[in-house]
């Protein structure tokens, strides 16, 4: 049974190990006491049985525990594994069940999905950080399951995009990708109209309407007038028609 220098050993195999050594010895003992006597006296063999002897009587007098069978055959002790408390809800886990931030502070894996899921609901909070530093999520990716990690990629795209184009259903309004993109108009995943992304109205042929000329007929419908001092539109409401 060989084992490397700095290679762990559970306490099971640690014991084993220790019950054959003292096999070892007593079986060298027996052959060592079985020599017919008399003759040269051999100084190595007297003293490889006192060694032996020694050794025996240390193993025998001693109740050796986890720490000291690893002591004893020269093996590094394994440590039973640690808990650590949760940043968030201050529960213990292990590690295993666990995410460490690059500030050094640890979240449970319900708590690393509810971060998720707060910030996918509220984009004030996304990305998920810690300390102002985003989450690293994908050492978390076996906490999440694949739909939210799907919504967690189609936010990044959005998130990062500085010229987002929503749906202009305005009972959807979803989040166009680029890659539903094509020519100058995005389909929605959901309701699937089509917008124009470049005046972010539904999809048509020819030039973006002018939104200021939109506004100003409306204003010759209504009769509003362009104030001379702030240049806003306003609508008579009382008084007379002259405007100061």
């Amino acid at each position: 049974m060989a084992f490397q220098p700095n290679e762990r050993v559970d306490h099971a195999t640690a014991s084993l190990m220790l019950q054959t050594i003292r096999a070892d010895i007593e079986r060298e003992l027996a052959e060592m006491a079985s020599q017919p006597a008399g003759g040269v006296p051999d100084p190595q063999m007297e003293d490889r049985l006192t060694a032996l002897l020694l050794w025996k009587n240390e193993l025998e007098e001693r109740t050796l525990g986890r720490g000291q069978i690893h002591m004893a055959l020269g093996l590094p002790t394994v440590e039973p594994p640690v808990q650590h408390e949760c940043a968030a809800c201050l529960g213990l886990f292990y590690v295993v069940e666990m995410l460490t931030t690059t500030c050094s502070h640890r979240y449970c894996d319900a708590c690393v999905v509810r971060l998720l899921e707060t910030s996918l609901a509220d984009e004030n909070f996304f990305p998920p950080r810690c300390c102002h530093q985003p989450l690293p999520l994908e050492e978390a990716r076996c906490f999440i399951d694949d739909e939210t990690w799907a919504r967690y990629t189609e936010k990044q795209i959005e998130h990062n995009d500085q010229s987002r184009t929503y749906c202009s259903n305005p009972t959807c309004s979803r989040y166009i990708l680029p890659s539903d993109v094509r020519g100058n108009s995005g389909t929605c995943r959901s309701c699937f109209r089509r917008t124009c992304i470049g005046c972010k109205l539904v999809a048509h042929t020819g030039q973006c309407p002018d939104p200021d000329e939109e506004v100003l007929a409306l204003a010759r419908e209504e009769g509003w007038r362009r104030c001379p001092n702030c240049g806003h539109m306003v609508e008579l409401r009382s008084g007379c028609n002259h405007i100061t």
